[in-house]
């Protein structure tokens, strides 16, 4: 047609509307009225594609409780997010239809009460975002058409939608980044959750004489009657942290002060326990000949 300005709030007033708002190919413009989520009666075919209608989708629509098929919004510059409010049209049955348009954000997980849903679910070629919901593999009597190429999807596609696709003709998912983590490829809107150190790693290297203390994540000081010495090559750390242990000194061998990087032996004639700090003289009638 060729109308052109604002759709009028006073349509509101329509309350008891119930199909066959067609509108399409034409040059309205300006938001869609929030007063339009006063029909609720309205049942099928909305019909505003191929205009040069703006702003957002009323979170008000979700008002259309009995709506069943015909919701085409397509070709036009719709922007914003697709409204949670939608998923109140849980008689939703065929043809949603938003593709080439400028809607952003990412799917909502309410969609999923659209269990009746048969025919039909396209996006493709906007600016939709981020994980695919889970709850949309409850779109189970889906038959025809599942389309959302060319959008900014990513993270893995999940299992029970995926499920879905070998039932369905014209399943297009491409040109997204599903597979790749949101926070890799939309750093800007998503953040990767740091990577938690091992259970008992270290967070810092143990110098000679020190421990690793997993319950305080911190090194400490061997005490007397142990040692712990760097490992060959490591220049005290240098190459990264290492879980190092305080060991008890073996029998004939002593430290006698806490922080020891190897334990003394003790001399001829003297012995001495595991995890010792002194040696003790032989009693009479019994000797070393050589230290242990």
């Amino acid at each position: 047609t060729s109308l052109t300005g604002t759709i009028p709030t006073q349509l509101g007033e329509w309350t008891g509307f119930t199909t066959w708002f067609y509108a399409p190919f034409s040059s309205l413009s300006g938001p869609l009225p929030t007063e339009l989520g006063r029909l609720t009666s309205f049942e099928a075919e909305f019909h505003i594609a191929q205009t040069s209608l703006t702003g957002t989708i009323p979170t008000q629509l979700g008002e259309w409780t009995g709506f069943t098929t015909w919701f085409n919004a397509y070709l036009n510059s719709l922007s914003g997010p697709l409204p949670t409010e939608l998923g109140r049209l849980t008689s939703f049955e065929a043809d949603f239809c938003v593709y080439e348009t400028s809607l952003t954000g990412t799917i909502p997980t309410q969609l999923g009460e659209w269990t009746g849903f048969t025919s039909n679910f396209n996006a493709q070629y906007s600016s939709l975002s981020g994980p695919l919901p889970t709850e949309l593999g409850r779109l189970s009597l889906l038959t025809l058409s599942f389309r959302i190429e060319s959008n900014q999807f990513c993270d893995d596609m999940p299992t029970e939608l995926e499920a879905l696709s070998s039932g369905v003709s014209d399943w297009v998912t491409s040109f997204n980044n599903l597979g790749t983590p949101c926070c890799e490829a939309l750093p800007n809107t998503f953040t990767c959750a740091p990577t938690p150190a091992p259970t008992g790693a270290p967070t810092q290297a143990c110098g000679s004489g020190e421990g690793y203390d997993s319950a305080t994540a911190q090194c400490i000081t061997c005490t007397a009657g142990e040692y712990s010495a760097v490992p060959a090559g490591d220049d005290d750390g240098a190459s990264g942290p290492y879980i190092r242990e305080c060991t008890a000194c073996v029998a004939g061998k002593f430290t006698n002060a806490d922080g020891a990087d190897e334990c003394e032996e003790c001399g001829v004639g003297k012995y001495s326990a595991a995890e010792s700090t002194a040696c003790t003289d032989c009693s009479a009638g019994t000797y070393t000949l050589v230290a242990a």
